[in-house]
């Protein structure tokens, strides 16, 4: 419950009132982000390898290879970016996703190095190598914030700004 209090608080100061825009939550398992997003009026669904069952906010699927048409999500939300196998796989599939100037917004530890965490499959040395990778793959920074969420202690929100 704090975690979805915290994220609908700082959903509310990033983007107002949501009504009717659409989100994707990438490894959303249960379905606490989506509640946040559902909380402030947006269209949410979360997608999970293992939803689990009977649950009414994820749907199975992979981050890797989305499930949805181009072009059909206004804002794609993950704090697991460090389980992701493939980072480009995931970085292409969310551009390509993501409406024209889309948000991509993402809940990060800022250190990520190798051995820290046993769950983690990507590693980055620090947010700023992060945030270049995420350039490269067609976002640009619009946001960056100091946060105290859980595990997570920094947030980045991106907007798409060009297709491939």
């Amino acid at each position: 419950m704090k975690y979805r209090k915290g994220l609908t608080s700082r959903l509310q100061k990033l983007f107002g009132n949501l009504k009717g825009a659409s989100a994707l939550c990438l490894a959303a398992r249960v379905g606490t982000e989506v509640k946040s997003f559902l909380d402030i009026g947006a269209f949410a669904v979360g997608l999970d390898l293992n939803p689990g069952k009977d649950n009414k906010f994820v749907v199975a699927g992979d981050f890797h290879k989305l499930q949805f048409p181009d072009e059909s999500v206004d804002l794609v939300f993950t704090n697991s970016l460090d389980h992701v196998f493939d980072i480009e796989k995931v970085l292409g599939e969310s551009h390509r996703v993501l409406k024209s100037s889309g948000k991509f917004m993402i809940d990060i530890e800022r250190r990520s190095a190798v051995g820290e965490d046993r769950w983690s499959s990507f590693w980055w040395k620090n947010t700023e190598e992060l945030i270049k990778l995420l350039k490269r793959a067609g976002f640009k920074l619009i946001a960056k914030k100091n946060i105290n969420c859980l595990w997570f202690n920094e947030q980045i929100v991106l907007e798409k700004v060009r297709t491939f």
